[in-house]
């Protein structure tokens, strides 16, 4: 039996998906979310991304179906929801997934989550969490093989933007060879990690640079320069534009 068997069971089960993120969307919940997306509308199935809150610019790029909406009133739902299976990707918690948990949660048939942070999670919900992954990214990659999914460019696209983002462009403790062996297939699929990396790292905008200039005129070094202090207020933010 597959070590996704609980995964495959669940989608099998269903035909149409709501899937969502937490609350502020990063790379790794945009990326698996429009790969996850792609993947099950491949697979024959209806699919539909809510979040609570809007893509940040840099990572729109993934978002190459234009699939990601942010939830804002139950309008924007299927008439018939409860038909829906609710899927919840990078995070354990339905407590952060803001207004989805209300909207949402309450109507489908089902919900699952696929995570990989340490965390209690759900346990009232089906769930595939894998703590030692360096991504979520990194478990939908086999699950996709898993499912008979090719791997096209835009899914391809999708997951190595979210791996790039939650390894810290492959430099944090959960990097493994694993990653890298996930990395280099999504590159030979046709990814350019330049154009990654310029999106993601080098896309602010400049009420961000405002932001943090104004964030580093507040240094303080305390007990011998070993500890920095910094100050971020509302008001910063505000008068940055961000």
């Amino acid at each position: 039996m597959s070590v996704f068997q609980p995964v495959i069971d669940f989608i099998n089960r269903h035909e149409r998906f709501i899937i969502t993120a937490h609350e502020t969307p990063d790379g790794d919940a945009i990326g698996c979310e429009c790969a996850m997306a792609r993947a099950l509308r491949q697979m024959g199935r209806e699919a539909l991304v809510f979040n609570a809150d809007p893509t940040p610019r840099k990572f729109r790029f993934v978002d190459v179906d234009n699939i990601v909406q942010v939830l804002e009133h139950p309008g924007q739902l299927p008439d018939d929801l409860e038909r829906w299976a609710l899927l919840m990707l990078d995070t354990s918690d339905v407590r952060n997934i803001g207004q989805v948990a209300g909207l949402v949660l309450p109507r489908v048939r089902e919900h699952f989550i696929i995570d990989h942070h340490e965390n209690e999670g759900d346990i009232l919900a089906g769930n595939f969490v894998q703590k030692s992954a360096s991504s979520t990214a990194e478990i939908l990659h086999p699950l996709f093989s898993a499912l008979g999914v090719t791997i096209d460019f835009p899914i391809a696209l999708a997951l190595y933007t979210a791996i790039v983002y939650d390894t810290g462009s492959f430099i944090y403790p959960k990097t493994t060879a694993l990653t890298f062996g996930i990395a280099r297939d999504l590159v030979e699929r046709g990814v350019k990690p330049n154009v990654v990396y310029a999106n993601v790292y080098e896309s602010n905008s400049i009420s961000a640079h405002v932001l943090h200039a104004r964030v580093l005129a507040t240094l303080e070094l305390a007990l011998g320069n070993h500890v920095a202090l910094m100050l971020m207020r509302r008001e910063m933010i505000a008068e940055s534009g961000g």
